[in-house]
C-alpha cells in the first residue's frame, strides 16, 4: 500500500511587539522551530497584518 505524503502549509505566527530586537529573538526561535512568522511593531499594524494575513496565532506583549 502507497502512503502519499500531504503537505501542511506551515503556520505563521504574527508578532506584534514594538521593541525591535525582541521581536528578532522571537522571530528566530519561530524559525529555529520550523514556523514562518510576520511582525507588527504596533497595534494598528497588528489589526492590519491580521485581516491581511491570517495568521494562525498572535503573540502580543
Amino acid at each position: 500500500m502507497k502512503h502519499e505524503l500531504r503537505s501542511r502549509p506551515v503556520p505563521l505566527v504574527l508578532i506584534a511587539e514594538d521593541e525591535g530586537e525582541i521581536a528578532d529573538i522571537l522571530g528566530a526561535y519561530l524559525a529555529r522551530s520550523g514556523l514562518r512568522s510576520a511582525r507588527a511593531a504596533d497595534g494598528e499594524a497588528a489589526l492590519a497584518s491580521h485581516r491581511q494575513l491570517r495568521p494562525d496565532l498572535v503573540l502580543l506583549d
